[in-house]
């Protein structure tokens, strides 16, 4: 199965960052990072928009792994262009190879004008902890560049620092987001609705007089698999939530583990007489972040235990006993 969508999603991925137009100069360099709040694998950068007297542009990013600094190895040119003037209208920068950024990762993004004069590129002072946040990317504050020489260090002055802390990037990131397919070892990345109706699946497969008993396991971890992150109305802000108790319930479970190891032989084995799915529920549900097949194999067998104990009981209430088990298949 794959693990990633094949497709770039465009859904109000143009970020347009604030404009107060503090100052206009050769150059701007600001990190991004690509968040984890939804389930996305990376994020594409295709453009950056920008406004000014422009001039002669290029446009620079990391290479993934390296420091943002102001040091020319650590960075490759994925644009250049001649531009006429705009100081109205932003100019979109097609890069020319299509940058990625995975959750969690920081790149640098440096747009430089070989202009001369100081007019060449619009920015801002920095006046927050970043300049744009949503439920892909964060941008942060960084520096201006007032040489008209990439990575120079001179300025038209010809004394002074050529790096300016403190500024924000004027204008818009162009980008596409690639979200995660869902498999058995990622089932946590999604929203507890989505989960719910993992679960509600499984369960309806291990029934027997689902029609959906007929499938096996890996028909439906394909048509998961071929299920969008959101198909099960769950937000942003829930899937990030669920994450993070992940997270913790996963911490929890560790030292809980710990605590186990110094119990007697005695209480163990009359633990392990219990169904782990009821023993660890809350646990099973954390460890589900390194083994959610098994959580859903236990719900399962739960599950088929419920419609055995119902039509038993079923029987004996109308005053029918059915001693017939040749119907219920251990799952």
């Amino acid at each position: 199965r794959p693990t990633e969508a094949t497709y770039s999603i465009h859904e109000n991925v143009t970020v347009d960052t604030t404009d107060y137009e503090d100052h206009t100069f050769c150059g701007v360099m600001f990190p991004i990072e690509a968040q984890s709040i939804l389930p996305v694998d990376h994020i594409v950068l295709e453009s950056v928009s920008i406004r000014g007297a422009l001039g002669k542009l290029t446009v620079w990013v990391t290479k993934p792994g390296a420091n943002i600094s102001v040091d020319p190895d650590n960075w490759i040119q994925v644009y250049e262009a001649e531009h006429d003037p705009s100081w109205r209208r932003f100019v979109e920068l097609k890069l020319d190879s299509k940058i990625k950024v995975r959750p969690g990762e920081n790149r640098g993004v440096y747009v430089h004008s070989k202009l001369q004069g100081d007019e060449a590129i619009v920015y801002d002072n920095q006046k927050a902890d970043y300049t744009h946040q949503d439920n892909f990317l964060t941008i942060y504050p960084g520096l201006a560049h007032v040489c008209n020489k990439p990575f120079g260090r001179t300025t038209m002055w010809g004394y002074g620092n050529a790096w300016r802390e403190r500024r924000e990037f004027v204008g818009k990131l162009n980008y596409g987001a690639v979200y995660k397919l869902w498999n058995p070892e990622n089932c946590t990345a999604f929203g507890d609705k989505f989960q719910g109706m993992t679960r509600t699946l499984f369960m309806c497969q291990r029934r027997w007089e689902s029609p959906m008993s007929r499938l096996p396991d890996e028909c439906i971890f394909y048509i998961l698999n071929l299920c969008r992150w959101d198909w099960a109305n769950d937000e942003g802000q829930f899937v990030m939530s669920t994450a993070s108790n992940s997270e913790l319930h996963q911490q929890e479970t560790n030292s809980d583990e710990e605590e186990d190891n110094d119990v007697g032989d005695e209480d163990s084995s009359d633990n392990n007489n219990a169904p782990s799915f009821w023993r660890h529920r809350g646990h099973n549900w954390a460890r589900a972040r390194h083994y959610p097949t098994r959580v859903l194999y236990d719900s399962r067998r739960i599950a088929h235990a419920s419609v055995y104990s119902h039509h038993h009981h079923a029987g004996v209430f109308n005053g029918v006993e059915d001693d017939d088990d040749s119907s219920y298949e251990e799952a």
